[in-house]
């Protein structure tokens, strides 16, 4: 059997993952970022992650791509992704996440809930200050904000392929902090 599923353990492997295969892109993210032509610039990157074929991928949407949710019609769909890149840890990463994927009913909870966890865990990863450090090393245009809230000028995305949930999993996570930060911050201020 398995290990039991630990939240904090791959939202790690993943992040790492990420990290790797975006250093091996450098380049490539680097030289869409010089454009002079603000609509060539990145918009949004996406970490699109498919639990039950092993496989993930990052996209980037451009200034000039007019849908916004779907990463198959961006402009740079699946520039990295398990099958086009040598990334040892991405690979690691996407087989994780199948292993635990494919273990739910083991753990007792069902394919979608597990697959819930695992786009929750992905978006944790791509939201880590490890990864918008890198992307700010990039060029790309991440603020660097403790507040949730906080506009970003680049949208970082996660979502759910089969729609359970049709919401940006980065957008549920950084609602969330922004939830617990307010609460603790009215906690404190009541002396409660």
């Amino acid at each position: 059997m398995l290990n039991d599923f630990h939240y904090d353990r791959c939202a790690q492997c993943i992040r790492d993952g990420i990290i790797h295969a975006l250093q091996l892109q450098t380049q490539y993210i680097q030289n869409i970022q010089k454009s002079k032509d603000y609509q060539s610039r990145i918009r949004a990157l996406s970490f699109d992650v498919y639990p039950w074929h092993q496989y993930v991928a990052l996209s980037i949407r451009l200034n000039s791509d007019t849908v916004e949710n779907n990463p198959a019609e961006w402009s740079h769909f699946e520039f990295i992704s398990t099958v086009e890149c040598d990334s040892i840890p991405l690979k690691k990463a996407a087989e994780y996440i199948t292993q635990q994927y494919e273990s739910a009913e083991e753990q007792g909870i069902s394919a979608r809930e597990m697959a819930h966890l695992l786009f929750l865990a992905s978006a944790e990863a791509l939201l880590s200050s490890d990864v918008i450090i890198l992307l700010q090393k990039m060029g790309v245009e991440l603020e660097d904000s403790d507040d949730p809230l906080d506009f970003q000028r680049v949208k970082l995305c996660v979502w759910d392929v089969d729609e359970s949930i049709s919401a940006n999993y980065c957008d549920i996570i950084r609602a969330n902090r922004a939830t617990e930060q307010i609460v603790q911050f009215l906690k404190e201020s009541k002396g409660v």
